[in-house]
């Protein structure tokens, strides 16, 4: 349609993107079929910061379709982890999607993404939802345990993303916002110096 509208550089684009997302499908594809023969822990150097813009993208349509606006805070600076690509992207892409569903329907909804570099790689995704109930906030991370409705989850999405960042020497930690809301953070150890990151 865009060429037939002689906006070929439109096409043009968005054919790239094509491309690039179909590339993406076959390296998640390998990644699945490699764990059925290993751990898939390979650690390598990591561009966080594309992690967080790829999931971003990702999740861009369920935002669109809920009204739900992102707030992202990141440095300047490439955020480079140890890790593995893939395998932080389905992590990133978890948090972001409990996050929106936990502020789907506010009028005021709102999604945090803030990206730091202290002695280590900090990621929090923060909403302006209910925020995790005390009683379950110790269960947050079993498999098969999920707040939401029976067939709406299966439960697995924060176990696998805890493992993940676990094997890669890194923590996730769940908390509530004393504004209210929810807050997941993700530490990882940064792959080289902040110095050197940062030149």
């Amino acid at each position: 349609m865009l060429i037939a509208r002689g906006q070929a550089d439109k096409a043009q684009e968005n054919l790239a993107r094509i491309t690039a997302m179909v590339h993406r499908m076959a390296e998640i594809a390998r990644t699945l079929k490699g764990f059925t023969r290993r751990a898939g822990t390979e650690v390598q150097v990591v561009s966080l910061t594309q992690v967080v813009e790829e999931a971003l993208l990702l999740v861009m349509p369920q935002a669109k379709r809920n009204g739900v606006p992102f707030q992202v805070t990141r440095p300047d600076h490439d955020v480079r982890v140890a890790g593995g690509r893939i395998r932080l992207e389905q992590v990133v892409v978890n948090l972001l999607s409990n996050a929106l569903d936990a502020v789907a329907g506010r009028p005021d909804a709102l999604v945090e993404i803030r990206l730091m570099v202290d002695d280590v790689a900090v990621l929090d995704v923060l909403d302006n939802g209910p925020g995790i109930p005390e009683a379950v906030m110790d269960q947050i991370f079993d498999p098969f345990f999920t707040t939401k409705p029976v067939g709406e989850g299966l439960g697995l999405g924060l176990s696998i993303a805890y493992k993940i960042v676990h094997d890669f020497s890194g923590s996730l930690v769940a908390s509530n916002r004393a504004e209210g809301g929810a807050c997941f953070r993700m530490r990882l150890p940064l792959a080289e110096p902040v110095s050197r990151a940062a030149e």
